[in-house]
């Protein structure tokens, strides 16, 4: 990468800044349910009504995969713009978010955040958040090293439906530490402290393997993912048989085995893509930090570089500003003493002049007495 591509690849792209709009218009749902990847809560999330590919079958494999990896290179552009942005500016020192107890909760057991996390530096907005009958409120320190975007400075106030003071935060940050602090007016109250997020890189050759995995069964582990889902309420249903003779209780119990055993099948190739669109995913993200960091070096050297060449200039500026005041000091010093014996001259027969006249009046003062 050479320095001109370097100072590019440093700049929010208008490719990159189209991905954070979309994020903040529309797409936080998709990009959030990809994060950290859970094909039934994936499923369980569209149920809800969020709009997420795949889930109807009116578009093929193919172009639902399509849509899975623009989803995810979306995601990836608003994680370059968080880096970016991390470089160039602090996040507030603390944050506030209104969840729910049950993310609390999952927080105080430790781990990472598998999502972009939604903050405010308003304490009123942050709280309308929260989950009636079921709140918390998150206080966040996100260390230095979290990459983050500042809503309002990013796409303007203007363009905000309200003033929120928003920040979004990068996915998989670690959570250092989470503390209950108390349960007050409704609210369950928890220091949290945020850093660095925690990724894994490609290895040799992976990269399209997995790009071309998530492309073609996509679509194909959401249809799992929904008969896993019937499966388990089949399941449940069985639990509550009771037969009503040996061979009856049997036969449920053959039925209940079977069941548990294609659940099992299942959850296992499921789980396996699941590992796949993660890797997938952090791969894609540790890739943009590492360009940026390469670009950001480079750019970082050339300022270091500018900077002592500034340095050198104002050096060599000093060095030339004292040689000519030496210069000035020296003709001036020469000056004086050319006129020297002629000062010295004068000096001496005006001290004799002196003399003369204060020995004439002490001679006259001897007289008189």
């Amino acid at each position: 990468m050479n320095l001109e591509e370097a100072k590019l690849k440093v700049q929010v792209t208008l490719e990159e800044r189209d991905s954070v709009e979309k994020y903040l218009q529309s797409s936080h749902s998709i990009m959030n349910a990809l994060i950290g990847f859970s094909v039934t809560k994936y499923i369980e999330s569209a149920n809800q009504g969020w709009n997420l590919p795949g889930i109807h079958k009116d578009k093929s494999k193919e172009i639902v995969g399509e849509e899975i990896l623009e989803a995810i290179e979306n995601a990836a552009n608003v994680y370059s713009v968080m880096v970016k942005t991390m470089h160039e500016n602090s996040a507030p020192r603390r944050l506030m978010r209104g969840t729910s107890n049950d993310e609390a909760r999952r927080l105080h057991q430790g781990g990472r955040y598998d999502r972009i996390v939604s903050a405010s530096t308003n304490e009123i907005t942050a709280k309308s958040f929260g989950r009636n009958g079921n709140a918390a409120f998150l206080r966040i320190i996100a260390q230095e090293d979290v990459p983050f975007i500042d809503v309002e400075n990013f796409i303007g106030k203007e363009n905000l439906s309200r003033d929120e003071s928003e920040y979004i935060l990068a996915p998989f940050t670690e959570v250092k530490s989470s503390i209950f602090r108390s349960d007050w007016n409704g609210f369950k109250y928890y220091d949290v402290v945020l850093g660095k997020p925690e990724m894994r890189e490609f290895k040799e050759g992976e990269k399209t393997a997995l790009q071309s995995e998530i492309k073609s069964k996509f679509a194909d582990m959401l249809e799992k993912g929904k008969e896993v889902i019937s499966l388990q309420c089949r399941y449940e249903c069985l639990l509550e048989k009771k037969g009503g003779d040996a061979e009856d209780r049997a036969y449920i119990a053959k039925d209940k085995q079977e069941t548990l055993d294609k659940i099992y099948e299942l959850k296992k190739e499921l789980e396996a893509f699941e590992v796949s669109v993660g890797k997938y995913i952090e791969g894609i993200f540790v890739e943009r930090e590492k360009e940026f960091k390469i670009a950001y070096d480079i750019n970082k050297a050339e300022e270091l570089r500018i900077m002592e060449e500034q340095k050198k200039i104002k050096q060599k500026e000093n060095i030339r500003e004292q040689q000519k005041a030496f210069r000035e000091m020296k003709t001036k010093f020469h000056g004086i003493m050319d006129r020297a014996p002629t000062t010295f001259t004068e000096q001496y027969h005006a001290l004799k002049d002196e003399e003369i006249k204060y020995y004439n009046m002490a001679k006259i003062l001897r007289n008189s007495i």
